[in-house]
């Protein structure tokens, strides 16, 4: 599964670092496997693996982000002021 990552990665992998931080984990920590990491994170783009994802004590505001990460494109630069304005209130 080799692929070029995009700026958009890098804020999806903030916020999973968020999560770890504010949690001590995210679900697939134990996850060997590339492809299994990869389709856990998709499957938790709904309930209620989101649910697992941003177990408390993760501000719901971690979910606002994820799902503006969610709707850009590849080329898509994120709308940096956005996201802090989002983080601001967490």
């Amino acid at each position: 599964m080799k692929t070029e990552f995009c700026r958009k990665d890098d804020v999806e992998t903030w916020v999973y670092q968020q999560v770890e931080i504010t949690v001590g984990r995210v679900p697939w920590k134990d996850l060997k496997d590339e492809k299994q990491v990869f389709e856990y994170k998709k499957k938790c783009r709904q309930p209620p693996a989101l649910n697992e994802l941003f177990a408390s004590p993760c501000p719901k505001e971690y979910i606002d982000i994820l799902q503006l990460v969610d709707s850009y494109k590849y080329y898509d630069q994120p709308d940096y002021h956005q996201i802090y304005s989002v983080r601001v209130y967490v």
